[in-house]
Order: C-alpha cells, then structure tokens, then sequence
C-alpha cells in the first residue's frame, strides 16, 4: 500500500526536484493586458495560479489521508488479528482444562478398580480354610468315634 502512495508521489517529486535545484519559490505577479512582464517566465491566469498554489498543500493533506487510511487498516488488521488468537487462547485452555478434567476423572476410575482388584483377603481366605479344615476334621474324628462305638 505505501508502496502504491510512493508510486504515485515519486514522478511528482522526479519533477520537481531539477527545477527545485534552479529556483528558489518563483516568482509570479498580475499584468494587465499590453503590460510587459518584470521577469522572464510563464503567465498563469488566476485559477492556474490558485491551483498551483495549492498544489503543495493539497498533496500533503491527501499524503495525510493515505496514510491514515493505510494506518486504519492495518490496525484494524492487527486487532482482528489480536482478538483472533485471544479466542483462540480462551478455547485452548477450555480444551485443556476438559482434557485435564477428563484425565483426573479416568485416573479416579482406575485408582477404584484398582483398590478393588487389589484387596487383601488372603487373611480372610487363610482364616476360611482353617475353620473349614477344623470342621472337616471334627467331621470325620466324630464319625470315626461313632463308627467306633458301634
């Protein structure tokens, strides 16, 4: 884009700067017609000389207006830019506080199931065995001792 406005504003300032070396800011005066001029040059009527005139200011003003236009875009540009990647900022750490969420969750799940799988019963079943070995044993002197009798 400044590219575009130096394209513009170089053949301009091309021009002007061979008779910028020859001249100061020129002269100009008015003359009525059959009056001779006081110094060699080119006559402009009023508006030519108005718009002449102008001609340095109206550049820099329309200069000024590109460049704030040319400003205004870009920043428009970096702040849709800037917004952009705050949404995006705000949606990754949703995403990772779900992900994190749902890890801790899975963690929980498999720390139960793991504490279930990995009871200690081996005291309870020892402690089964005997009483039931004792039983047993019992049974069988019992019956021993009334085969006995008999």
């Amino acid at each position: 884009m400044v590219s575009n406005m130096l394209n513009k504003i170089l053949p301009l300032i091309v021009l002007l700067i061979p008779s910028l070396a020859f001249g100061g800011n020129g002269n100009f005066t008015y003359l009525v017609e059959g009056q001779k001029s006081p110094f060699k040059g080119t006559l402009f009527d009023d508006e030519a000389t108005a718009h002449i005139l102008t001609l340095p200011e109206f550049y820099e003003v329309q200069c000024d207006l590109d460049m704030e236009y040319q400003l205004g875009l870009k920043t428009e540009k970096y702040n849709f830019e800037i917004k952009d990647l705050e949404a995006k900022v705000v949606f990754l750490e949703k995403e990772k506080f779900t992900i994190v969420e749902q890890k801790d969750s899975r963690i929980l799940l498999l720390e139960t199931e793991l504490k279930k799988k990995n009871r200690n019963d081996k005291p309870y079943i020892f402690g089964a065995g005997v009483a039931i070995g004792i039983v047993v044993t019992m049974g069988i002197l019992k019956g021993m001792a009334a085969a006995n009798e008999n």
